[in-house]
């Protein structure tokens, strides 16, 4: 409505201006006394036309804007990331369309005020995602929908004191595995190697379930894969975050989070490190962190490393270890190592990326040998991402084979070891991003 009443306005000047010359023309050449008040009449009668315009002008540009309550800057972004999924292990075998948990869907709100060299503001990001490839199972294609907060803080920063937030949001241990320059970590290619298929559930080669039958009596879900298949790494709490500046292209973080499942609290230690050395891109992090309870003092170690070279190579490495303090079994541990190769003259649309990676953990307590050995988890990912820069859009296929060994259930008489067959699964999907 706005649109077709500024457009009738404008023609309507337009025609006011072209009857003005010409009135005046005329007007000039017979009568100069009844030109001059024509003159003015079309002068004013242009003038009202002119205000007009620019009244609804103003009206239909805060009709088409998102307007905060105050004068800050206001970032809208997100991703949707959907994927189909073919899974197979012994008899199971399922196809599902998910949402891939390597990178999983969101929104996210930032707003940010500036005063002189410091910046204040909020993060609000929420997690959107349906049938995640973290909640999969074999017997059920459909998952429901998850609607969960991923962030909620507050920050202020300064480039000569640092980063300080205050809410939910990462820990100083938060990611530190998944240092990555690889560019294919968002297809479930990442040292999380359980993110594309995290919820499906081991059975025994001979059909049978482990879950009923693990080494401490537990009737649950601890035959998931991705309680096999660990990157160690720390989580998103409430918290109190402290970031240092950047000297030399490293910083320290440290954190102070309560422990949201039970009493205790959880601190974290840790560094990060960024700088192009001889031509290569190189990223780092590690970091130290303790959750407490009432009954346990857990503590882990772990860190990654990536280097993205000149010529388009690339080479990630990340590892971690934890001291279980209640656990009757040896201490969890993994390995993640990758080789890829990153190139943008493939095709003129944007990066393309492959890799392969490889992943060796111990893990899950549940099923841990009579003298405390935990179960091996083996796992080998081939990955293609391929970005489509005008589209904000990236393709991605991704196969790999998970296998378990040293698995021991509980046969009624003690401690048996099982045998597993090992689970293969692909997946392929675009990431969009806004």
């Amino acid at each position: 409505m706005i649109n077709k009443e500024l457009i009738a306005l404008q023609r309507a000047t337009a025609v006011g201006r072209l009857s003005m010359a010409a009135c005046v023309t005329v007007a000039l050449s017979t009568a100069p006394a009844m030109a001059q008040d024509n003159t003015d009449n079309l002068s004013r009668e242009v003038e009202q036309l002119k205000n007009r315009i620019e009244k609804i002008e103003s009206e239909k540009s805060e009709s088409a804007s998102i307007l905060s309550e105050k004068d800050v800057r206001l970032t809208i972004a997100g991703r949707v990331n959907q994927a189909f999924l073919y899974a197979e292990q012994g008899d199971q075998n399922q196809a599902f369309v998910a949402d891939n948990d390597g990178s999983g869907s969101r929104f996210e709100l930032l707003s940010e005020v500036d005063y002189g060299d410091w910046t204040t503001g909020t993060k609000f990001v929420v997690g959107v995602e349906r049938n995640s490839t973290d909640e999969i199972k074999f017997d059920d294609v459909n998952n429901g929908e998850e609607i969960f907060v991923r962030k909620v803080n507050w920050f202020i920063e300064s480039p000569s004191a640092g980063y300080l937030s205050i809410g939910r949001g990462d820990t100083a241990a938060e990611d530190v595995t998944h240092v990555d320059l690889s560019g294919t970590s968002l297809a479930g290619a990442g040292s999380d190697v359980d993110d594309m298929a995290g919820g499906l559930e081991f059975v025994g080669n001979d059909g049978n379930g482990l879950a009923d039958q693990s080494a401490d009596g537990l009737d649950s879900d601890a035959d998931e894969l991705d309680d096999f298949f660990d990157a160690l790494d720390g989580s998103r709490r409430s918290r109190v975050y402290y970031e240092t500046p950047s000297f030399g292209g490293f910083s320290l973080a440290g954190s102070l989070a309560t422990n949201e499942a039970e009493d205790g609290v959880q601190p974290a230690f840790g560094f990060k490190y960024g700088s192009e050395v001889g031509g290569a891109e190189i990223e780092a992090a590690a970091a130290w962190r303790q959750e407490q309870n009432e009954d346990t003092d857990d503590q882990f170690v772990t860190g990654s490393i990536s280097a993205l070279l000149a010529s388009g190579f690339n080479f990630t490495f990340a590892a971690g270890t934890g001291d279980i303090e209640d656990s009757r079994a040896d201490d969890p541990t993994m390995l993640f190592g990758k080789v890829g190769y990153k190139t943008d003259a493939l095709t003129a649309v944007g990066d393309s990326a492959f890799s392969f990676d490889v992943y060796r953990g111990e893990n899950n307590d549940a099923f841990a040998s009579p003298s405390g050995d935990l179960p091996s988890a083996t796992s080998l990912g081939l990955s293609f991402v391929q970005s489509v820069d005008k589209l904000a859009t990236e393709l991605f296929v991704t196969a790999r084979q998970y296998e378990i060994d040293d698995v021991f259930v509980d046969s009624g008489s003690g401690l048996s070891e099982r045998d597993v067959d090992g689970l293969t699964a692909v997946i392929t999907g675009a990431r969009i991003r806004f």
